[in-house]
């Protein structure tokens, strides 16, 4: 049991120590600050090219419905893929079967 009190202080201590990392380099230094700006100023420009919610972007009521959509992309995509490589398995095939039916050596 001591060992995991140790470790749950040791995690809540790092993470900590690097949040005040950031806090200190975001705010505390010129760079940082210069930073801070770019970003800002980088999220407005994406924000007003982002179509607002409702409009057809992305617009789902729960996570799992995320997920879903997410799942059955992929499958999508995955069949797709199959479908595409047993065209091209085919492909090959007919072309191999018509190279092993040429003779190799005329007159022999």
């Amino acid at each position: 049991m001591a060992n995991q009190d140790q470790g749950s202080f040791l995690s809540g201590f790092s993470i900590g120590i690097v949040a005040g990392a950031v806090g200190y380099f975001l705010f505390g230094t010129n760079r940082g600050r210069n930073l801070k700006a770019h970003l800002t100023a980088e999220w407005e420009i994406a924000r007003k090219t982002l179509p607002d919610r409702g409009d057809g972007g992305l617009n789902y009521t729960s996570i799992t419905e995320l997920i879903n959509s997410i799942s059955q992309t992929i499958l999508t995509a995955e069949t797709q893929g199959r479908e595409k490589l047993e065209q091209h398995r085919a492909s090959y095939e007919k072309r191999a079967t018509a190279r092993k039916a040429k003779p190799k050596f005329k007159g022999v």
